[in-house]
């Protein structure tokens, strides 16, 4: 499997399309506080502004329009967390966080480069199998929405790589050069061979300066081990042109 594009038109933007591999679970996941009998929720997609939470197993009683209150658990955080629901679809939730104080403070926290670095795996090396299509050279994925993707071509030149922080893209194509843009969509496209995500992205009509040096920020303090030494070097080169 391939990291492909297709292009879609329109009056106002130009949108892309990215298929990426995702990982069978999650490593941050929240827990509402209560008994011990309390579901523990998976969290797909998490901002500032909120959070998708999915159920996998099991049942809740969560409605629309509660007060959720409870901690989230990445690998090495935890943090105090409320927000008001604002949709139920069988195990999923959409959550919008409250604006107050200690929320937003844990969040500027959680949320912050340092943290997200620090909280970063090299999914690479895991045990997936048939989980990693053979161009993929290096996935680093941080419990936070920090991911970064390196691909190969067939003769093991690197061919392209992407950092993505929060809903910001940060992409290197061999024969295109820097580019950047938001993510606007997201969506499963599973097979039989592959757990994947189809991401939408509005590309920036020239780099983003601000986005480019969230990447250079982001590599530049991962170990250079985590992507070896001659990717390490390559990416670094590449996002510094």
């Amino acid at each position: 499997m391939d990291c492909h594009l297709n292009l879609i038109k329109t009056d106002f933007q130009q949108t892309e399309k990215r298929i990426f591999p995702r990982f069978p679970f999650s490593y941050l996941n929240f827990k509402s506080q209560g008994n011990s009998a309390e579901p523990v929720f998976e969290v797909l997609d998490i901002s500032y502004l909120g959070m998708q939470l999915n159920l996998r197993d099991g049942s809740h009683r969560h409605r629309q329009g509660e007060t959720l209150v409870g901690q989230l658990h990445s690998r090495q955080s935890v943090i105090d967390i409320s927000g008001i629901i604002k949709w139920v679809k069988g195990g999923g939730i959409g959550v919008s966080f409250e604006s107050d104080e200690a929320t937003q403070a844990a969040l500027d926290k959680f949320l912050s480069l340092e943290n997200m670095v620090k909280e970063i795996r090299m999914f690479h090396h895991a045990p997936l199998g048939a989980g990693i299509p053979a161009n993929l050279v290096c996935w680093l994925r941080s419990s936070g929405p920090l991911e970064i993707f390196v691909w190969q071509h067939s003769d093991r030149e690197i061919s392209k790589f992407q950092v993505m922080v929060m809903d910001s893209l940060v992409e290197w194509r061999d024969g295109h050069g820097l580019r950047s843009g938001q993510v606007t969509g997201k969506s499963g496209q599973d097979s039989p061979l592959y757990c994947q995500d189809e991401y939408q992205f509005k590309i920036d009509s020239v780099v983003n300066q601000d986005k480019l040096k969230m990447a250079q920020t982001v590599i530049g303090n991962i170990p250079m081990d985590y992507m070896g030494d001659s990717v390490y070097s390559f990416v670094q080169l590449k996002l510094g042109e």
